[in-house]
C-alpha cells in the first residue's frame, strides 16, 4: 500500500497528566525525545504553555496546539501564552448557545492568527450527513481542520474506512483523527483512518490516555506497509524514557516496548526462533533497541537449554540436557517464576558432579554475554 503524502503525528502523551511536583525544567528532555519519535504537533493544555517557553529555549522546533474549550475568552489566554494554534474540543448536541460561542471562538481564533482546528469530540454519533451539513451551514464548523473525534469508541476499523472517506471527499477542510480505546480498536481504528486517505492521527507514547500508541503505529507504517521510515532503533530507548518522566511505566508484555515482548520461554516456541526467527517476530529485536531473551523456566524445553549453554561456549548433550530440564523444570516450580543464570548454572553443576555424569574436570562458571552467573 503506497501513500502520497506523509502522515503527521499529533502526540497526546503530555495531556495524559504531567506529575505537578516537579519543577517545569525538569520535563525539557521531553522536548527533543518526542522529536526524536518524529512527531509533529504536540496538543497541551494552556495551562502547561511552559512547554511552548522550553521549546523556544532550548531552539527545537516542535509546535504545540493548546486544547481549549470552545469559548473566546480560553483561546485569549492560549494566544497570551504563546501558542500560536488551538484545537477546540467541542461536543455537539445541538444547544444554540454552545454554537454561538464556538463561532465566536474561532472567530478570534482567525483573528488572532491561531489557525483553529474544530475537535469534534462526539464525531462518531453522528452520521457522515450531518457532520458535512454542519459544516457548510453552520457558522463556526468550517475550521481549516476538523478532527473527529470517537471519544465513546462507538467505531469500528470498517466503519472508520467508510466514514471518513465519505468526509474526506465530501470536505474541503484536512482531517483529523482521534480515537479512544475503550474497546480495544484504537490503533486498529487509526489505521482505518490512514486508509481513508487521513493523514494526521492523534497518538501518544504507550498508548497513554487510550490513544492508539505510537510506536506501534510508526512500526505498522514501517513494516506492514511497507512506507519509508527514518530509523527506529531508539524506539524502545527514547519510548521508556518518556514514560518514566510522566510517573508511567509500560507493561511487560507492552507491544514493541515492554521488557518481556521479545522474551521466550516456552520450549516449541524457542525450538521455532531458533529455526526461523520470523515464525513469532515480526522483526529483529534489534530494529527497535531490544535483544532476544530465552527465559529458562517450567514451560522451556530442551533447545532453550542448548542455546543458553551455546551463549556460554558450552554444548549440551542430550543426555544431560533431558536431565537438566527435569530438574530446572522442578526448580522454577519451587521459585515460582523463571530459573536466573547464576542458579541455572548451580545446577548443572551438581549433575556433572554425580557419578553417572562424570567425565572429567567440572568447568569454571562461564562468561555469559547478557548475564554472569
Amino acid at each position: 500500500m503506497a501513500f502520497q503524502h506523509p502522515i503527521l503525528w499529533i502526540d497526546q502523551t503530555l495531556t495524559a497528566g504531567l506529575p505537578t511536583d516537579r519543577h517545569p525544567a525538569a520535563y525539557g528532555q521531553l522536548i527533543p525525545l518526542l522529536r526524536s519519535l518524529y512527531v509533529g504537533l504536540t496538543d497541551l493544555h494552556p495551562d502547561e504553555g511552559y512547554f511552548v517557553r522550553l521549546a523556544t529555549h532550548s531552539g527545537i522546533r516542535l509546535p504545540f496546539r493548546a486544547i481549549v474549550t470552545p469559548v473566546p475568552e480560553a483561546v485569549q489566554q492560549a494566544h497570551n501564552l504563546g501558542f500560536r494554534q488551538v484545537i477546540l474540543a467541542y461536543q455537539h448536541t445541538g444547544d444554540t448557545a454552545a454554537m454561538k460561542s464556538l463561532d465566536q471562538a474561532v472567530t478570534l481564533a482567525r483573528r488572532l492568527r491561531l489557525f483553529p482546528a474544530l475537535h469534534l469530540t462526539n464525531a462518531s454519533d453522528w452520521p457522515a450527513d450531518e457532520i458535512i451539513r454542519l459544516w457548510n451551514h453552520q457558522p463556526g464548523f468550517d475550521t481549516p481542520v476538523l478532527a473527529y473525534g470517537d471519544q465513546d469508541s462507538l467505531l469500528d476499523p470498517l466503519t472508520t474506512v467508510a466514514r471518513l472517506t465519505a468526509l474526506r471527499h465530501a470536505l474541503p477542510c484536512r482531517l483529523e483523527f482521534h480515537a479512544a480505546n475503550a474497546c480495544g480498536l484504537a490503533t486498529a481504528n487509526a489505521l482505518g483512518a490512514i486508509r481513508a486517505g487521513v493523514r494526521r492521527i492523534a497518538v501518544a507514547v504507550g498508548g497513554l490516555q487510550q490513544r492508539p500508541a505510537l510506536e506501534e503505529l510508526l512500526m505498522i507504517h514501517k513494516k506492514l506497509w511497507n512506507e519509508s521510515s527514518p530509523p527506529t532503533l531508539h524506539l524502545t530507548a527514547a519510548c521508556r524514557q518518556i514514560l518514566t518522566l510522566l510517573d508511567q511505566a509500560p507493561r511487560r508484555n507492552k507491544s514493541l516496548i515492554g521488557e518481556d515482548i521479545f522474551a521466550h520461554e516456552s520450549g516449541i516456541h524457542v525450538d521455532g526462533i531458533l529455526k526461523d526467527s520470523s515464525l513469532y517476530e515480526p522483526f529483529p529485536p534489534e530494529e527497535v533497541g531490544q535483544h532476544r531473551r530465552l527465559v529458562i523456566g517450567k514451560h522451556s524445553g530442551s533447545a532453550s537449554l542448548k542455546a543458553r549453554f551455546r551463549e556460554w561456549n558450552l554444548e549440551l548433550s542430550d543426555p544431560l540436557a533431558e536431565r537438566l530440564l527435569t530438574v530446572v523444570r522442578r526448580q522454577a516450580v519451587a521459585n515460582r517464576g523463571g530459573v536466573p543464570d547464576p542458579q541455572l548454572w548451580r545446577l548443572y553443576q551438581s549433575l556433572r558432579t554425580e557419578r553417572s555424569y562424570s567425565h572429567g574436570p567440572s568447568h569454571s562458571a562461564p562468561a555469559c554475554r547478557h548475564h554472569a552467573p
